[in-house]
């Protein structure tokens, strides 16, 4: 990270016994050059208020790139559709939605739960960016993740300004559920800044061999094309609701 590079990872300070400031939401797509996504199985039994499914989105917003500071850094924990849906119900009838942001939120609901329809589906979940130590929501931010049986996986990142996708994850196999190490990543990398470290990259994420395998990705297929839309759909809207 460069001198000039914008941090987004601090916390504005706060009042001493109140709620902490939210931290920043996710940059728009014009301003990011490189997004690092870690997918996380925690295994059958994560714990309580924890997600069995967890995608990590480190955010790299200059071309130079430091592996180990990223600008914006968030945690999303992937839940089942119908609980995304019950929350963006709630939080319509609260105020914390407006109508056309809700509709967004309901179309990526039928994205996913159609997408888990298909028989070659493992799964497909959502989850929604947010800072939960500040109780902070991020409106028109969320992202769509599927994995199919064969291991093929893929996550939209959907941002009122914008979406990034990755459509091809890299895979651990010698990964283990719960353990707490990622079980795949991938990158969104339109400048292919990352390509010439994707060796470098294998050998600093473990103390050992680690033995990779490329996964097909969804280009082509309907619910990824479906996503897309949905992410054009969310961008164009939240540009009229301004």
């Amino acid at each position: 990270m460069s001198d000039n590079a914008p941090n987004m990872m601090k916390r504005p300070k706060g009042q001493r016994g109140q709620k902490p400031p939210a931290r920043k939401p996710c940059p728009s797509e014009d301003r990011i050059f490189v997004v690092h996504f870690y997918f996380f199985d925690n295994g059958p039994n994560p714990g309580r208020g924890s997600a069995r499914h967890t995608m990590m989105l480190e955010v790299y917003l200059e071309a130079k790139i430091d592996l180990s500071r990223p600008h914006w850094k968030r945690s999303v924990a992937l839940i089942e559709p119908s609980d995304f849906l019950k929350w963006a119900d709630r939080a319509l009838g609260e105020g914390r939605l407006t109508p056309e942001q809700h509709s967004i939120y309901a179309e990526g609901y039928e994205v996913i739960a159609d997408r888990a329809q298909h028989p070659e589906t493992e799964w497909a979940k959502l989850g929604r960016i947010e800072d939960k130590r500040a109780h902070a929501d991020y409106p028109g931010q969320f992202i769509l993740a599927y994995r199919d049986r064969d291991g093929a996986m893929g996550c939209h990142v959907i941002n009122e300004k914008g979406t990034v996708s990755c459509e091809r994850f890299i895979h651990d196999q010698r990964s283990q559920p719960g353990t707490g190490q990622r079980e795949a990543f991938g990158f969104y990398d339109p400048g292919q800044i990352y390509n010439a470290r994707r060796r470098k990259l294998g050998a600093l994420s473990a103390g050992g061999t680690v033995h990779w395998h490329w996964v097909r990705g969804h280009n082509g297929h309907a619910g990824n094309e479906r996503a897309d839309g949905l992410a054009t759909r969310g961008m164009r809207e939240a540009r009229d609701t301004v």
